[in-house]
Order: structure tokens, then C-alpha cells, then sequence
């Protein structure tokens, strides 16, 4: 009888031979031809059938990826055929597509509920993936139904919200009206133009039917040691068609001259009032006149009631606060306290090589000084001659023997330089021009300099150099009038000590 003869192979051989077995079955895989789905998904009539397409270097990533847009496209026809925004639909198809995938993860076609077909390939060390899902338009009309009675829930609140903010206007409880229409505007939605129109008209027409008045602290004088009374701000609206007190409008006080945008916000009480204190924009010690705006806040009106969703962005105050913004303003006088020091200002200035007949530092150093108390005498109180004299002395930095007319005028002078140089020309956009100051205050009684500021390349900017210049000498004259005022408040007071 015949045996076939068996052939017996060596353990490496074996593995060699598996090794290529398996190659060749992923290779095949990678490099198969693409099944007619990808680029013709099949029609049906109680479906709707669309291809994901992602790529990625990892292949479960690329499935994934390939899942979420196949969801993408499903979301949109749905959205489209209903003309509704449909975030909430694209996140129930995704977690069932993925609920879906989680049951398999091999390297084989899958079969599910709506993840029907997945193939995948191998191009320039990524993975490439697609899969057909399949969409019952039983589901489709599921969802539609869902939808659109969600919408009509959404429209009968909008429109009792509409008919809370009115009750509310009507009497006097503003922000609870300003949260009404705030929800209304926000359940009408993208879908629903007339019933949104209707609740953003009703928040604009409450936002301009408010009036602001000033009750008390407008005018007032604070005097050395003295305290600022508060500055109380009335705020009425229109209902009925008369004004009453607007309670829990929140109102900015504002410094129309500082630099830094001091600010402070006070809610209305039941009489429509709200009120702060001068010092909570640092006007307790600051000496000078000032003006504070109140007005409408309309961040904290945006923070309460017009933000309340961060995907509606048609409720951002923008859109409200374009029209005139109604609002008082205060004046406030902080006087200062009256000092014995008596101060001269010699300062030689320049603008572009020009010698300014009027110095704009000299004006600056006049303002800040008197505004702190102290009494500046002018050149024509010394006499030109005495003027002279002390220019030449400050110029040869002698300063004695000093005229005894002079030294019972004067206490201090403050002497220096103020000069400007071209800066470039910024692409012929604009010029610029830089300004050097370098400013001290003298003792006459002692030469000791008690007060010393230098500045160099302040910038401005112009047309021409010389406007530049000027811009740069107002610039420089504030930054230097400020720090020298400090300076000598604080001198006099050290030295007023030392003399008890």
C-alpha cells in the first residue's frame, strides 16, 4: 500500500512560515481593492445610507474618527430636512454609533444597528478607514416629532416669559423683567425670528426707558481733613406711562479723568437710589476737581442676565447697548490744604531746536503744584532783573550771594531742560518725536536740590515733527509734574516736623 510521504519542517521553519501567512493576510487587507460602498453607498427606500472617511496613525483612532464624521452627515441631512439646530441629535447618533463599536474591535467587517460595513487600508504609515452607517427614516421621523414638540414647548415658554417681563415692568421689579425677556429671547431661538425680534425689543425698550437724576453730593467742596459725602445717583423707568423708581438696577460710577478706569458699582434700592462713597475711587486725599459719570453697568447686566447661556450669542449686551446710554455726572472739588512754601519755575524748553515762548512743562509743574497747595509765583512777582540773576546763577550753579528781595519771594525754584528730538516715521504713517526732560527743585535757602525727576525718550506722535513734539512735551510735562508735587508735599512735611 502506498503511504504518502510526510514531509516534517523544523520549529524556525514553522515560525517563518506563520510569520508570512499572517503578513500576507494584513497585506492583503491593506492593500485590497476598495469595496463599491465607499464610493457608491447603496440607496434604500427606509434608509438613509452615508460613508465616514478619517484617517489617523493609529487604526482604532481612525475608526473612531471615521464613526463621528459618518454621525456628522447623519446630523446634518436630519437638521437640514427639519431646519432645526440639531447638537442635541448629533450627540445621541454619536454615543450610539460608539456604544456600537465598542462590541468589536477586530480587524473584520462589523455588523450593527446602524454601523453596517468597515474597511480600512494602509497609505504613507497611516491608516485610512471608512464605514457605512445606515439610518432607518423610521428614526428620522422619530426625532422629527421629538423636535418639533420640543420647539412648541420652547415657543409656550417664550411667550409666557414675555408676558412675566411685562407684569414685571409694569411694576417696577426690572431685573426681573430684564430675566424674563432674557429667557424668552433665548427658548425663541434661531427658528422663531418674529417671537425673538419681540423679546429683544422688549429688553432694549427697558434698557432706554430708564432715566438716571442726580439726588445728592453733585457740586460739593471737600475741604483739608474733610469727608466727601456720597454721591447718590436716582434711577427711574418708564411704566404706565409714568416714571417710578427702578429697583436693583446695577449703576457705574466712573472718574472721567483717571488713568487707570477707577470705577465702582452700586445697586438701585426700592427708592431707585444708588449711592458710593468718593473714597472708593480714591478721591479722599486726591487733590483737584474731578468729574464721576454714572451710568448703566451694563457688564454686570450682561454677567446676570444676558449670558445665562454661553451657545446663544444672540444675547450678547452689544446688541442692546448701541443706543444712547442715559446717565448723570458729578463734580467734586477736593481742596487742597494751604502750604507756606513759595515756588518759581525756570524751565528752558525747546521743540525741535525752536525755544517755545510759552512752556508746556512749566504749565504742567504751575497746575500740579497749585493743585497740591502750593503758591506759585509768577516771573513778573521777582522782577526781570531778579530773574536774570537767578538764571545765571542756576546756569553757573552759584546761587549765592542771593538778593534778599528774591530769597523772602521765593522759597524754591525748580530749574531744568525740556527738549525734544525726531523719532522716526513710522512707515509714513505717522511721525514721532521724542522728549528729554530733566527737572530739580533747589532750596535757596541751603542750594539743596529737594526734588529731582528726569525723563528721556517720551514719545509722540503727529504729522509734522513739531506736533509730534508738542505731544511728547504734554506727555513728559504730566509724568514730571506729578512726582514732583509728591515730592515736595512730602519735603515740606519732613521739614515742617523738623522745625517743631
Amino acid at each position: 500500500m502506498y503511504r504518502p510521504k510526510i514531509h516534517r519542517f523544523s520549529a524556525p521553519m514553522i515560525l517563518l512560515l506563520s510569520v508570512f501567512l499572517v503578513g500576507a493576510i494584513f497585506q492583503g487587507q491593506g492593500m485590497a481593492e476598495v469595496p463599491a460602498w465607499v464610493t457608491t453607498p447603496p440607496k434604500e427606500k427606509d434608509a438613509i445610507t452615508v460613508v465616514g472617511v478619517a484617517t489617523a496613525i493609529n487604526l482604532e483612532e481612525a475608526r473612531q474618527a471615521a464613526v463621528l464624521d459618518a454621525a456628522r452627515q447623519v446630523v446634518e441631512y436630519i437638521a437640514t430636512a427639519l431646519e432645526v439646530r440639531g447638537e442635541r441629535v448629533r450627540t445621541e447618533v454619536e454615543h450610539r454609533l460608539i456604544e456600537e463599536m465598542k462590541f468589536s474591535s477586530e480587524r473584520v467587517p462589523l455588523r450593527g444597528g446602524m454601523l453596517k460595513e468597515w474597511f480600512f487600508r494602509e497609505t504613507g504609515g497611516k491608516y485610512q478607514s471608512f464605514v457605512l452607517v445606515r439610518y432607518p427614516r423610521k428614526e428620522i421621523e422619530e426625532v422629527k416629532s421629538s423636535l418639533q414638540a420640543d420647539q412648541a414647548e420652547l415657543v409656550t415658554r417664550a411667550r409666557m416669559n414675555i408676558q412675566k417681563g411685562d407684569a414685571a415692568w409694569k411694576r417696577g421689579a426690572l431685573m426681573d423683567a430684564l430675566r424674563n425677556f432674557s429667557e424668552a429671547l433665548q427658548e425663541a431661538g434661531a427658528n422663531h425670528s418674529i417671537l425673538q425680534s419681540e423679546a429683544r425689543n422688549r429688553i432694549s425698550s427697558l434698557l432706554q426707558s430708564l432715566e438716571f437724576s442726580i439726588v445728592s453730593g453733585d457740586g460739593q467742596e471737600v475741604k483739608p481733613g474733610g469727608r466727601a459725602q456720597p454721591l447718590v445717583a436716582g434711577v427711574t423707568a418708564l411704566s404706565g406711562g409714568k416714571q417710578i423708581p427702578a429697583e436693583g438696577v446695577p449703576v457705574r460710577f466712573s472718574l472721567a479723568s483717571s488713568v487707570d478706569k477707577k470705577s465702582a458699582s452700586a445697586i438701585t434700592d426700592s427708592n431707585g437710589e444708588a449711592r458710593i462713597n468718593p473714597d472708593q475711587l480714591g478721591l479722599g486725599s486726591s487733590i483737584g476737581v474731578y468729574r464721576v459719570s454714572a451710568e448703566i453697568d451694563y457688564d454686570t447686566i450682561s454677567y446676570r442676565f444676558l449670558f445665562t447661556s454661553a451657545s446663544n450669542e444672540s444675547t450678547e449686551a452689544g446688541n442692546f447697548g448701541t443706543a444712547e446710554k442715559p446717565g448723570v455726572t458729578f463734580s467734586l472739588k477736593v481742596i487742597p490744604a494751604p502750604r507756606s512754601t513759595r515756588v518759581l519755575i525756570l524751565v528752558d524748553e525747546s521743540n525741535m531746536g525752536n525755544v517755545s515762548t510759552e512752556s508746556i512743562v512749566m504749565q504742567s509743574l504751575s497746575q500740579a503744584l497749585q493743585q497740591a497747595g502750593f503758591r506759585v509765583v509768577a516771573a513778573h512777582e521777582v522782577g526781570r532783573t531778579n530773574v536774570e540773576r537767578l538764571q545765571e546763577a542756576l546756569r553757573k550753579e552759584l546761587l549765592w550771594p542771593i538778593r534778599p528781595e528774591l530769597s523772602s519771594e521765593v522759597q524754591l525754584v525748580i530749574s531744568g531742560t525740556a527738549s525734544t528730538r525726531r523719532g522716526s516715521n513710522n512707515m509714513g504713517l505717522v511721525i514721532s518725536s521724542h522728549a528729554d526732560l530733566f527737572i530739580k527743585a533747589i532750596d535757596l535757602e541751603n542750594g539743596e536740590v529737594v526734588a529731582q525727576k528726569n525723563l528721556t525718550s517720551v514719545a509722540g506722535f503727529g504729522e509734522r515733527p513739531d506736533l509730534a513734539g508738542i505731544r511728547a512735551l504734554e506727555k513728559a510735562g504730566d509724568m514730571v509734574a506729578g512726582d514732583i508735587a509728591n515730592q515736595l508735599s512730602l519735603w515740606e512735611e519732613v521739614k515742617g516736623h523738623e522745625g517743631q
